[in-house]
């Protein structure tokens, strides 16, 4: 297994170009998770798919969105109903709730603007992840129930492809009214969804608008984005701008300038991960259980699918594991270890690095299943 500083030498090698090209970078070519990361797994899932039917939660519906994905994995891998019951039981409430909202086709984050309510903030980059869980409950569906749930993310979709893709392919925030802009979240977790969707339906125009936000996305830089910055939010900026290039490799024609462009971004977003994770030597730049650290969690997903869907980085995944095994003994020793809420708005405790963890071990048990279409 590669120390720090080793991965960090693969890294800077990789970025230059000086290690040779896998024949091919599937699944196969990459290592089997170990029991223990296989059994933490379950474990987060088995908490989710008890409390996500639980009525009258506050958790905000993005963060439980990522609970599902990861359900629906769990589901594919097992086959057992209590998981899939868990994601359509979360799916159906958030189909009842976009019914009553303004405008048509939004989703209720469990914050801001209310069902049936004509103000208050509506956010498109909370609610792309919200589609996205839905999305992942229908492609395990059928019939009647599958086309109830595609209509709930062809309506979503359809609404924000109507108002907010800006002029320069960039993606705005609905009626947000912190920025009015193009901004890197909503861009970003809207185009993961219309690859998503493009390989599920084949609709020219979801790819030709995600690859548009692929390229504004790719004139930005993390460090910098606006109008928090990376020193206030952490991880939080680096994990969701990876939404979107993770979602766009296979769309993304090797040598291209595009590809070349998106690589140069996933070495940036790496890099910071290697200088602020934890897991190598168990000594993070930040405290874990800080608002600004919580989707560390979230960043071993994007290290996993580079190493699946890139030549030459198989290496990342030992530093999955490395946060990955961290993690667990931060989640075995907090008070508060479950799945539940914390506040109305942010979950500002273990929950969230338990969410997000939940969503990168589905990665690493079912490779590419986070993924998957219904064909």
């Amino acid at each position: 297994m590669l120390n720090r500083w080793g991965l960090m030498v693969m890294l800077m090698v990789v970025a230059q170009g000086a290690l040779p090209a896998a024949d091919a970078p599937g699944v196969g070519a990459l290592a089997k998770p170990s029991a223990e990361i296989v059994a933490e797994f379950y474990r987060l899932c088995d908490l989710a798919a008890a409390e996500l039917p639980e009525p009258g939660r506050d958790t905000p519906f993005y963060a439980e969105a990522y609970n599902v994905r990861a359900l629906a994995v769990a589901y594919d891998l097992t086959g057992e109903a209590r998981y899939l019951d868990a994601c359509r039981a979360w799916a159906d409430r958030m189909v009842e709730y976009q019914r009553l909202m303004t405008p048509a086709g939004a989703y209720f984050m469990n914050y801001g603007r209310k069902p049936e309510a004509e103000r208050g903030q509506w956010n498109v980059a909370d609610c792309a992840s919200i589609a996205m869980g839905v999305l992942a409950t229908a492609v395990r569906c059928t019939g009647e129930e599958r086309q109830r749930y595609m209509e709930s993310v062809e309506s979503f979709a359809a609404l924000v492809l109507e108002k907010w893709v800006g002029e320069g392919g960039g993606i705005k925030n609905g009626l947000w009214v912190t920025f009015r802009d193009e901004w890197w979240c909503s861009s970003a977790n809207f185009a993961s969804l219309l690859f998503l969707m493009h390989r599920e339906t084949g609709e020219a125009r979801y790819l030709e608008t995600a690859l548009g936000a692929i390229d504004w996305l790719n004139r930005q830089r993390f460090e910098d984005v606006g109008p928090m910055t990376l020193e206030e939010k952490g991880a939080t900026i680096p994990f969701y701008m990876l939404e979107a290039w993770s979602a766009a490799w296979p769309e993304l024609a090797p040598g291209s300038e595009r590809r070349e462009r998106a690589e140069a971004q996933l070495d940036a977003a790496l890099a910071w991960f290697e200088a602020n994770r934890a897991g190598a030597d168990g000594t993070p730049a930040w405290d874990y259980t800080e608002l600004r650290a919580l989707k560390m969690g979230g960043m071993p997903f994007h290290l996993l699918v580079a190493a699946r869907e890139l030549p030459g980085r198989e290496a990342l995944v030992a530093a999955a594991d490395e946060e990955f095994r961290y993690i667990a003994q931060l989640l075995a020793t907090h008070p508060n270890p479950s799945m539940k809420h914390i506040s109305p708005i942010h979950l500002r405790s273990m929950p969230q690095m338990a969410i997000f963890t939940m969503f990168s071990l589905a990665e690493r048990v079912g490779p590419g299943r986070v993924y998957r279409t219904s064909k």
